[in-house]
């Protein structure tokens, strides 16, 4: 089906360059694994890849492409692409112990700005609790969290994917229909 290997395809591309780039990332400075800007650095990757399975699909089919059809190639694309990156990322936790660490100390940090910026929004008793929370975790990284990292993440693919199919539509004759009428 090619539909899916072109997904599939982009998928791959996309999350063996974003884990390409943590590896480079980890083997300079493990800390900055962590970082936000890498994280979010890595989204345009993900999201060039998503429209070139867009635009792919929409020059290649042989007729007019629905909404679900226009959605399905780039929604493809980042579900293969983090389902890559979040298997990776926990590997990275389960074989390397310093990682956990780390982790911790980076939440720690943060809640202490969360702390700095609440404007006295935070209780103290808030504040204990999360450090609470933080430090019993041990900034492990669970197969639970995992799993909740990644439909996290997937809300956010689906909505960046219908932002594509909208860019994409009018490349294709007929895409702007909600479903098929000879159905």
């Amino acid at each position: 089906m090619p539909l899916m290997s072109g997904s599939l395809r982009n998928g791959v591309i996309a999350g063996a360059l974003t884990i390409a780039l943590y590896s480079i990332v980890y083997l300079i400075d493990k800390s900055q694994v962590f970082s936000l800007l890498l994280y979010w650095g890595t989204v345009p990757v993900t999201v060039f890849f998503m429209y070139r399975a867009a635009v792919y699909e929409v020059g290649h089919s042989a007729g007019s492409l629905y909404w679900r059809e226009l959605i399905r190639a780039p929604f493809g694309v980042f579900v293969v692409s983090g389902l890559m990156f979040w298997i990776f990322y926990y590997l990275l936790f389960t074989f390397d112990s310093e990682m956990a660490a780390l982790s911790m100390a980076r939440q720690l940090e943060a809640l202490d700005v969360m702390q700095e910026y609440s404007g006295g929004q935070l209780t103290e008793a808030q504040i204990v609790e999360a450090r609470r929370e933080i430090e019993s975790s041990e900034g492990r990284f669970s197969l639970t969290n995992l799993a909740f990292s990644f439909a996290k993440g997937i809300l956010g693919g689906f909505l960046i994917a219908l932002i594509i199919a909208i860019a994409t539509r009018g490349r294709s004759d007929g895409a702007n229909q909600l479903g098929r009428s000879d159905a």
